[in-house]
Parts: structure tokens; C-alpha cells; sequence
């Protein structure tokens, strides 16, 4: 019983675990592409921009429900906030995820699949339970989507690569969490609790 308790919590922090700034200092200079093969590097995403608070979400996807959010609601959060979503197969994948799933993010790729690497992301096939989600009609059909192309492209990405979510504030990561199955996305109530929060303790700040 304490070996599994032991190996629970080990995987709860391997999950949660920030990079360290060795990792980031890493995966800062990789190229991401966009869906016209054009470079960017992925640091340039969350680098601190003028004096105003700025947040920046990244998903590594494996399927996400981008609709949950829209580019003007994170805009107009107290912190302002952008998204943008990450994938490792080919870009010329990009705009046929954008069309099939209505996507209004920025969405590139890593086909070298250094940040999923460095960053700790893990692969593998597990289904685990299922999420809330999943029970979401939009995200039934990205998911349907996502699965079906990768079937049948070989340029979509590795079909056991599995993603996660990260944050950071102001140039300086904040939270990260890591998928440990092809179904362990994070819950968008849980993502949504995790910026009130954020936004409760810079108004916390601000006041002290």
C-alpha cells in the first residue's frame, strides 16, 4: 500500500513538475512552424512584452477543445491573456486541423519534437477514463477528427505522443501539467480555476 501511495504521488509530480530553466532555456530556441513551413522560435511565444501583464497559454495537443475559450474572452481577462496550440507533425497538417475543427488560435508545430521531449511529455497509448470532455459533441468530433487523420496521413504527428498545457506570466512559467494517456487533457473547468486563481493573486499583489 505505501509503494503504491509512494509511486502515486511520484507520478502526481512528475506531472505538475515546472521545468527547470535549463529545459526552457532549451526548448526557447527551437523552431516552431507555422502552417506555411515559416520559422518562429518557441521561446518568442511567452517572452515578456512592455510593462502590462501577459499571459500566455500553450497547449501541446493531442486533442483540445479550443472552443471552450475564444481569443476576445481570454483578451478581456484581468490578466490578458493569448493561446496558442502545439503539434509535432507536419505543418501542412495545420490548416486542415484548422478547417476540420474551426480552431481560431495560432496553432504550430514541432515535427523534431524537441519541446515535447525536453518538457517531460510522455508517450504512450493509454486510454484512461474517460474525461468530461469527451462528452462535449464539439470535442467528440476534434477528437474524431484528430484520430481519423492520424490514421490515415503519416504526416500528422506520432499517434503515441501525448501533450499537456502550460502557462506563464510575464515571461516566467507558472504551471505546467503533463497528459499520461491519450485522454488526460486537462478539464476546462479546471484550466478555467486555475487563470481566477492566477488573476486572484496578482489582484492580491497589487494590493499589498
Amino acid at each position: 500500500m505505501a509503494d503504491n501511495d509512494s509511486r502515486s504521488n511520484s507520478e502526481s509530480q512528475a506531472q505538475t513538475r515546472i521545468p527547470t530553466q535549463a529545459e526552457l532555456d532549451k526548448v526557447a530556441q527551437v523552431n516552431i512552424l507555422d502552417k506555411n513551413g515559416d520559422k518562429k522560435q518557441f521561446g518568442t511565444l511567452w517572452s515578456r512584452h512592455g510593462d502590462m501583464p501577459r499571459r500566455t497559454i500553450v497547449i501541446f495537443i493531442r486533442h483540445f477543445n479550443c472552443e471552450a475559450f475564444s481569443p476576445e474572452d481570454l483578451a478581456a481577462r484581468s490578466i490578458p491573456t493569448t493561446l496558442t496550440i502545439i503539434g509535432c507533425g507536419s505543418h501542412t497538417f495545420i490548416s486542415t486541423y484548422l478547417e476540420r475543427t474551426g480552431c481560431k488560435f495560432e496553432i504550430y508545430t514541432d515535427p523534431s519534437r524537441v519541446t515535447y521531449d525536453t518538457l517531460g511529455l510522455t508517450c504512450n497509448l493509454g486510454l484512461g477514463k474517460k474525461p468530461d470532455y469527451i462528452e462535449n459533441s464539439f470535442v467528440g468530433t476534434l477528437i474524431g477528427t484528430a484520430n481519423t487523420l492520424m490514421t490515415l496521413t503519416t504526416s500528422s504527428g506520432k499517434k503515441s505522443q501525448n501533450g499537456g498545457e502550460l502557462i506563464w506570466i510575464d515571461g516566467d512559467i507558472k504551471w505546467a501539467r503533463r497528459m499520461q494517456n491519450t485522454r488526460d487533457h486537462v478539464e476546462i473547468e479546471d484550466l478555467k480555476h486555475v487563470l481566477d486563481d492566477q488573476e486572484k493573486d496578482l489582484e492580491k499583489s497589487d494590493i499589498a
